[in-house]
Order: structure tokens, then C-alpha cells, then sequence
């Protein structure tokens, strides 16, 4: 069955950890003021508000509002604008808190373990962790007891040490989340990659006796809220599914392994209440696939496919003896209403105001915001804000209307309008991520990207007889042993993105070439 690209894809992280940023820009003159602009909806944008349930699932999603005014949180679109800049500039992942991750007593970073406590009982370091407990590949410790001394042999665990010991480490790039930049760098510029330099930094490390500690350092940009005037509003259709999933969220099985590329495989029991047994394949998780980023694409044709697969699956299950119907039950795909701007409307009265920004970081922003794209032609890369982003909505464009700045170092002069003329040094964007922007956040301009551009999750199929059928398990049956799924000879398309994205029908046209 022909299948459609999952709506995200991921942004990859420079391997050699988070870039610097450079020291001529820092002894750049520096600029302070603010700067205007315009917000363009090219699909329907919706900010959650208050929302409204029947019995499980939603009904009414109301815009958001602040004291009986409609508007766009200026964090909402900090948010977006710090996404964008943490990953096309390949800095350090913000939004990580690191905590203590053993790298004292000698234990690989990012590492959550367990260890034995008293009676016997295994007790888990505190310490946090990033990513998903999951079996290491080789663990003597805890495999199969016929094989504990002998690792060539431990492809084989017991199923009820699926997920109680230990967690993949290292699934970061080096350095990330873990500031280790220099003491005496910091000390004298603390965020040393941009974005720790425009948004802000908190210092986690522990500072070492003797030295001064190090103060946190608030953002350089202020992002006001945009209020949004009457009469832009529509009443707009979303899906959910009658029951308890909401349509849409994170499958705590499938969609968190998508967020690492694949390491090993093991093979593992799982035994029967009925006391039988039968052995499955899961793939382990290796490292980070980068930040995650939406594609663009129009409400309209996304629910459309899915509507269509949907009731492809209700004629599968009628057409089946009424024998083999008993006990299948297809979700039940319910309609609500989304309270949302409509698309083609210019909302103005955006502001951002800015301080102690070199030359070049000044311009940077300007591009960042408006992504290179003159007023009033078609994008070909928009930004993504605001709620409901895997169904197309939030398509936005920005446009910078007008800078106030004055140079700063000297006697406070008046705010001109203008802006600093020089250009973005190549060595701000990390070209990696840059080329994956360009794809994800490629918007469709016409009505025949627009047939192309259409991206759903993969289907859940309760008709199949086996979780590998069904769509959603990261396991598969072990027919015959050997050494595991691949892609490319996987029975289940969903246990490996990349190869599932590069072999959607719609791959060819939105990301040429891209690697299986």
C-alpha cells in the first residue's frame, strides 16, 4: 500500500558539537532599537485558547485570548523564531536541562542507570536523561542468563527486562546540553553560540572553587504580543478520534523511536498469558535525529487522505466474513470546530525590540524573520506557528516593515529609521541544517505542489492480524531468527523513518534524492 511522508522531519546537529559563534562578530558595533512587522496567514493559523469537550474528544478549540482580546502571544512567535535559529545556526539544544549525568564517576554522558540496592532490588540513580529507557545492546548483567558470560551470544533478553535497566547513552552529538564552553569565555560573554546570545543563557554547570561564579544573562530580544483584529476569524474543521487518544499526539511506541536513528537490534520474549511464548525483533535507538520541524501543507488535502483512508479501511473490514469482523473496531474519526485566522490576512502591529546586537546578528535576525523573501511575493519558506502544525495549519510569513536603531557605546543619540548596511557572514548558518530547512519549510506555491505536498501520519490498521500489520508496534514478529529487520526487508514500513519517508509516493517531489 502506497503511503504519503509523516508530516516532520528532522533538522540534524553538527556532530562536533554546538558552533561558536565568531569572535569578529562580537567586536562588531552594536546596535540597540526595535523593529516592525507584519504577519501574513497562508493557511489558517489557530493559538489555542479555551477549548471545549464532548464526553472524550474535542469540540470547540477557541482561539487564544487575554483579557476578552484575541492575540498571538509574543512568546508564541519567540518560540518559533528560536526553533529556527537554534537549528540553521547548529546551536546548542536550550530547552535540554542538564543534570548530573555520572561523567564524574567515570559513566558515559546522558546516561539514565540502574544499579543494585539493598535486598537485592535495582535503584535508579537521580539524574536526568535524555531520550528513552531502552536495552543496551550488550549487557552481561542483565541478558539471558544462558549467555551472561559470554557477549558474542547476548542477542537474546528476557521480556521482563524490556524497559527497568538502562537507557542508550551518548544520544547527543558531543558538548550538547552540557555548556562545557570555556570558564574564562563565558565569563566575559556567556551565550557563546547565537542563539544562547539572543535569547538568553542560564549557566548549569558547577563553578569551580576559586573561580567567580557565573551570572545567567537575560535575552536580547523582547517579542510583544501581536493583537489580532475582528473580523479575520473563521470556523474551521480539525480531526480527533472518538475515545481517549487525542488525533495526532505522539505514539509512545512508534513516533518516540522515530526521534533516533536506528542502532542494534535484540531479540526478545514475550510470553503468553495462556503460557505459550513468541520471540520479536525490536530496534535499538542510537542518537538524535536533530529538531523536529513541521512541513507545510493545506488543511483541506490532508484531511482529505485521511478521510479517504479512513473509509478505505471501513469497506476492508464490511468486504471481511462477519466471523472475522467480530472484535475489530475501526477509531471513529470526529469532526470539531477550530476557531482560527483565515488565510490570506495580514495582521501588522508586530514589534520586536532589540539590544547590544553586533552588525551582523542584527542582520541575521532580519532574515531569519522574513526568510530572505521580499513584501508581497509568494514565499518559498515560511514559518510554522501556533497549534494544530501536523494538519497544515500555521502556515505564516513574516515581514520586517521597519527598523529603529541607533548605535550604542556612545552618548545615547535618537532612534533612526534605517538599518545597518553589511551582509550575514557565511559562518552564522550551519549549511547541514540550512539545506534541511530549505526542504521542510519549502511552502507550496501552486496548486500542483500543493497535490504533492500532503503529509499524514501512518495509518493505525486495526484490521491487521499482527502488530507488525497494524502500523504502529517498533517490534516485528522473528521469523526464522537471523540477525534482524533492515530497511529495506523490514515486514513493517513504520519501524525505520528514514527509509519510510524516502519511499512515500510524494518523496520525489518534495525532497529529491533524499537518503533512504
Amino acid at each position: 500500500m502506497s503511503h504519503v511522508m509523516n508530516p516532520f522531519d528532522f533538522v540534524p546537529l553538527p556532530q562536533d558539537g554546538p558552533r561558536k559563534l565568531a569572535a569578529p562578530i562580537l567586536a562588531e558595533p552594536r546596535y540597540e532599537g526595535y523593529l516592525t512587522y507584519t504577519l501574513t496567514t497562508l493557511t489558517p493559523l489557530h493559538i489555542t485558547g479555551r477549548t471545549e469537550k464532548d464526553g472524550d474528544h474535542f469540540k470547540i478549540k477557541h482561539f487564544n485570548e487575554s483579557y476578552g482580546k484575541k492575540l498571538i502571544p509574543g512568546s508564541s512567535v519567540r518560540g518559533m523564531m528560536e526553533a529556527y535559529i537554534e537549528a540553521v545556526t547548529g546551536s546548542d539544544l536550550r530547552s535540554i536541562t542538564r543534570g548530573d549525568e555520572g561523567k564524574d564517576a567515570g559513566r558515559p554522558e546522558y546516561g539514565k542507570w540502574y544499579e543494585e540496592g539493598d535486598n537485592g532490588k535495582v535503584k535508579a540513580e537521580k539524574c536526568r536523561h535524555v531520550g528513552f529507557l531502552m536495552a543496551t545492546e550488550l549487557d552481561p548483567r542483565y541478558m539471558g542468563l544462558n549467555h551472561a558470560k559470554d557477549p558474542a551470544k547476548n542477542w537474546r533478553r528476557a521480556a521482563h527486562a524490556t524497559k527497568e535497566f538502562h537507557e542508550r547513552r551518548a544520544t547527543l552529538p558531543k558538548n550538547f546540553a552540557m555548556n562545557r564552553f570555556d570558564h574564562e569565555e563565558r565569563a566575559v560573554n556567556p551565550a557563546v553560540d547565537v542563539a544562547g546570545f539572543l535569547f538568553g543563557y542560564v549557566p548549569q554547570e558547577k563553578v569551580e572553587k576559586g573561580k567567580d561564579p557565573i551570572p545567567a544573562r537575560s535575552g536580547r530580544l523582547v517579542f510583544e504580543d501581536l493583537p489580532v483584529p475582528a473580523g479575520v476569524f473563521e470556523e474551521r474543521k480539525a480531526w480527533d478520534i472518538k475515545g481517549d487518544a487525542s488525533f495526532g499526539m505522539p505514539n509512545p511506541r512508534a513516533s518516540t523511536a522515530w526521534y533516533f536513528t536506528q542502532g542494534n537490534n535484540r531479540m526478545r520474549t514475550i510470553s503468553l498469558r495462556n503460557g505459550k511464548s513468541f520471540s520479536v525483533w525490536e530496534v535499538l535507538a542510537a542518537k538524535v535525529r536533530g529538531r523536529k520541524f513541521y512541513f507545510h501543507q493545506h488543511p483541506e488535502t490532508c484531511h482529505r487522505e485521511y478521510k479517504k483512508v479512513n473509509e478505505e479501511m471501513q469497506r476492508a473490514l464490511k468486504a471481511l466474513p462477519p466471523e472475522k469482523q467480530r472484535g475489530r473496531k475501526l477509531p471513529e474519526l470526529i469532526e470539531y470546530k477550530v476557531e482560527a485566522v483565515k488565510p490570506g490576512e495580514v495582521i501588522s502591529g508586530g514589534r520586536i525590540d532589540f539590544k547590544d546586537l553586533p552588525k551582523s546578528l542584527l542582520l541575521f535576525l532580519l532574515y531569519a524573520l522574513d526568510l530572505n523573501q521580499a513584501p508581497g511575493e509568494s514565499p518559498s519558506m515560511a514559518h510554522k506557528l501556533g497549534g494544530l502544525k501536523p494538519f497544515g495549519f500555521g502556515s505564516v510569513a513574516l515581514s520586517v516593515t521597519g527598523v529603529q536603531c541607533r548605535e550604542t557605546g556612545g552618548f545615547p543619540g535618537e532612534l533612526v529609521a534605517d538599518e545597518p548596511e553589511g551582509t550575514i557572514p557565511k559562518d552564522i548558518f550551519y549549511p547541514e541544517a540550512f539545506r534541511s530547512l530549505e526542504k521542510i519549510l519549502h511552502f507550496p506555491t501552486d496548486a500542483n505542489q500543493a497535490r504533492d505536498y500532503v503529509f499524514m501520519y501512518p495509518p493505525f490498521n486495526p484490521l491487521g492480524a499482527t502488530d507488525e500489520a497494524k502500523g504502529f508496534a517498533v517490534v516485528e514478529r522473528a521469523e526464522g531468527g537471523g540477525r534482524g529487520p533492515a530497511p529495506g526487508n523490514s515486514q513493517k514500513l513504520t519501524l525505520f523513518f528514514d527509509h519510510y519517508q524516502a519511499n512515500a509516493s510524494n518523496c520525489p517531489k518534495v525532497w529529491p534524492g533524499r537518503r533512504k
